[in-house]
């Protein structure tokens, strides 16, 4: 079974294993991770993001989807309103 991360975006899937993943980084106010793979990034925006970024430190999150949070949703709780995949140009 391979572990990784299904990015779930209103036009299409992708599924990127965590052997992939070199490294991540969230900003100091919690509004953008980065997730750098071995020929991707992938950037999230949002808000309250640091629970997400942990999820992934620890190999628990399975699937990430890009929404427009309902106004009920919970103030503190993580939104993703963007995911963008670029790939590397080689070198």
């Amino acid at each position: 079974m391979v572990h990784g991360i299904m990015f779930i975006l209103p036009s299409r899937q992708r599924f990127i294993p965590y052997s992939w993943l070199t490294y991540s980084a969230v900003n100091e106010k919690e509004t953008e991770i980065q997730f750098h793979y071995t020929h991707t990034v992938v950037t999230v925006t949002g808000t309250n993001l640091r629970f997400i970024h942990e999820s992934v430190i620890r190999h628990e999150l399975l699937a990430l989807r890009e929404l427009t949070p309902p106004a009920s949703a919970r103030a503190n709780g993580p939104t993703v309103s963007r995911i963008e995949i670029t790939e590397r140009v080689s070198d």
